[in-house]
């Protein structure tokens, strides 16, 4: 991906966008893609936050430990 594309992604965040576009260009830059496998765990309680996640495509779990779970996907997975 290149930057303007990584830009037009984080505009879609709604929170994200009211950074505006230069802000959004220095995220950018300062991104990386990841890719991940189905079982693949992003981060556990307790552990320090170091980074922040914006999911593209697919869809992901949290599970509390206990018996909550609760999934999520993207509006979008075609893209």
């Amino acid at each position: 991906m290149s930057i303007e594309d990584d830009v037009v992604l984080l505009e879609r965040v709604p929170t994200l966008r009211l950074l505006g576009s230069a802000s959004l260009r220095m995220l950018a830059i300062g991104s990386e893609q990841r890719n991940f496998e189905h079982g693949d765990f992003l981060f556990s309680a307790g552990d320090e936050a170091d980074a922040g996640f914006i999911v593209q495509r697919g869809a992901f779990r949290i599970d509390d430990g206990a018996s909550a779970e609760i999934v999520a996907r993207t509006r979008h997975a075609d893209r």
